[in-house]
């Protein structure tokens, strides 16, 4: 696939700078760039709903009431431990 992208003088004279630094084309570093920036492999549209879903409620319940923020910290290493406790024999999800 071919894409074209148009970059402002500046910011191509520091793309082709920063690749020659690199001892690349920029084309190459803006190809290496961009592979990193990509998921393996991009959620299905059920997964994504659910993402969706779960972003939401976090947004929803985000605060910024330190008691809430302890308790909410509290709360997370107790379920790290006990995920870890089910585990036995095996390495720790949380270690």
């Amino acid at each position: 696939m071919a894409l074209t992208i148009e970059l402002a003088p500046e910011d191509e004279a520091r793309l082709r700078e920063l690749a020659a630094r690199r001892g690349m084309p920029a084309e190459e570093l803006v190809i290496e760039t961009v592979k990193q920036l990509l998921p393996a492999d991009l959620p299905d549209a059920k997964n994504l709903a659910l993402i969706e879903l779960l972003e939401s409620w976090r947004k929803e319940d985000a605060t910024d009431d330190p008691d809430e923020l302890v308790r909410a910290e509290v709360e997370l290493e107790g379920l790290k431990q006990s995920l870890n406790a089910n585990r036995p024999g095996q390495r720790p999800l949380f270690p």
